[in-house]
């Protein structure tokens, strides 16, 4: 829930982009054979149902190419994306549970940032989360370090505190 209201499930992306595209062919397809007739193809020939019927399919076999393209390339991306962040959760969970992160450190769980457009954007915002994390898990493990030292100077001292004193009693005795 986001500021008390429950986020709305909405339909899967690729879906919607299917449907565009779609849309997008038949419109194509439909105006096809009025700008060949601009261009100066007979009526009767621009019209006929094989012609039309050819541009529709023409348009949705363009829409269908392009949905296959947009899934295989921007959802493999997405798939990567989203395998790098099930591997830091893991690694967390991981740290939470036994102490230690599963991931080499935070720096196995990089993504690849190579592309300048919106994934790779995404990607180099994961990656600066992952330094940031990173930096955080070490001023962790920095103070749990100092804390174990100063435990152990002070049972040190707890231990001379304890044989002087003993000392001391034995010399009053």
């Amino acid at each position: 829930m986001v500021d008390g209201k429950r986020p709305r499930r909405r339909r899967s992306l690729f879906r919607v982009v299917a449907v565009g595209m779609a849309v997008l062919g038949l419109a194509a397809g439909m105006v096809f054979p009025g700008f060949v007739m601009l261009l100066g193809v007979p009526a009767r020939i621009a019209l006929r149902p094989l012609f039309v019927g050819s541009c529709l399919g023409a348009g949705i076999g363009v829409a269908v190419g392009n949905y296959a393209l947009v899934r295989i390339v921007i959802g493999g991306r997405l798939r990567t994306m989203a395998h790098g962040i099930a591997k830091v959760q893991a690694g967390l969970v991981a740290a939470r549970e036994h102490g230690r992160m599963g991931c080499d450190d935070l720096a196995g769980c990089r993504l690849d940032a190579d592309s300048r457009d919106e994934i790779g954007l995404s990607a180099r915002a994961f990656n600066q989360l992952l330094g940031v994390l990173h930096e955080s898990q070490r001023s962790r493990d920095q103070g749990a370090s100092a804390v174990g030292t100063a435990m152990a100077v002070l049972r040190q001292a707890g231990d001379q505190i304890g044989t002087a004193a003993s000392a001391a009693i034995d010399a009053a005795f």
